[in-house]
């Protein structure tokens, strides 16, 4: 059985194709979570060789990894009254990220398997990129779909619900794509006036959770990370935060150099 968590998380995703048809994919995102949850950080699993991903020590799965063939998966769960502490779910989100990136699946064919599932899962937000197509789904009664290029933002709510810090993430994505300049808009603590959104679980409980990056000894931001999906420069960062907000470790890869590392 999944423990009664609440993951909040934040995934800001970038879809273009370059002048030489090649497609890149830019990744923004915070991972929220008790501190007090067992965690690994990102780093390449013994036993599922050309993954890079953190673990979720708990549950054994993963919120958000990448492959060093370039495919990449996320994933986020759905806020409203009812999930506030509600009952345990069968099986772990976790559970998601991780089979699609060692499995291999195409992700259009993932999404709707996952969605046939659902039942199994606490509301949940899925993102896949199989390196020829990048699909969204989730158990609430959407159907999935493929996003083509353009600039998307997920956080508990539907792919693209305006909340602030998601509409802030897509708005940097659209002129920023450097690692820093990512990072730190990450780390943003603020909440535009007037923006608070209703999600129906007490103002004072938004406005915690309303930044995009989460400061609290008891729930937090526990990193952030940076992706960067291309034939030649994929490249995954991944920064570890303290209770008190500040960075305790960073790891940084070059997925390119591992599937060459891999093919010899």
């Amino acid at each position: 059985m999944e423990p009664m968590i609440t993951v909040m998380c934040l995934i800001g995703i970038k879809l273009l194709s370059t002048p030489n048809g090649e497609t890149r994919l830019i990744v923004a995102a915070n991972r929220d979570e008790r501190h007090d949850r067992a965690t690994a950080p990102a780093n390449w699993w013994p036993e599922h060789p050309g993954l890079f991903a953190g673990k979720d020590l708990v549950a054994g799965g993963t919120w958000l990894g990448a492959t060093a063939s370039g495919r990449f998966a996320a994933v986020t769960n759905v806020r409203s009254p009812s999930t506030i502490g509600a009952q345990a779910s069968p099986l772990s989100r976790g559970d998601l990220p991780l089979k699609f990136l060692t499995e291999n699946p195409r992700a259009k064919d993932y999404c709707k398997k996952i969605i046939d599932q659902g039942q199994n899962f606490g509301g949940f937000n899925f993102l896949a990129w199989d390196t020829q197509e990048l699909w969204w789904c989730s158990n609430q009664g959407q159907p999935a779909h493929q996003l083509n290029p353009g600039i998307y933002a997920v956080s508990n709510g539907a792919l693209n619900t305006p909340w602030p810090k998601s509409q802030a993430i897509a708005t940097t994505l659209e002129t920023v794509h450097g690692e820093a300049h990512l990072l730190a808009a990450l780390r943003n603590v603020e909440i535009p006036p007037g923006q608070l959104p209703d999600t129906g679980i007490g103002v004072e409980l938004e406005r915690h959770l309303a930044p995009a990056f989460i400061l609290n000894n008891e729930y937090g931001t526990r990193c952030s990370t940076v992706l960067t999906l291309g034939s030649e420069d994929s490249q995954f960062t991944e920064v570890s935060y303290g209770l008190d907000g500040g960075e305790i470790q960073r790891v940084s890869v070059s997925l390119n150099a591992r599937e060459s590392e891999r093919r010899r």
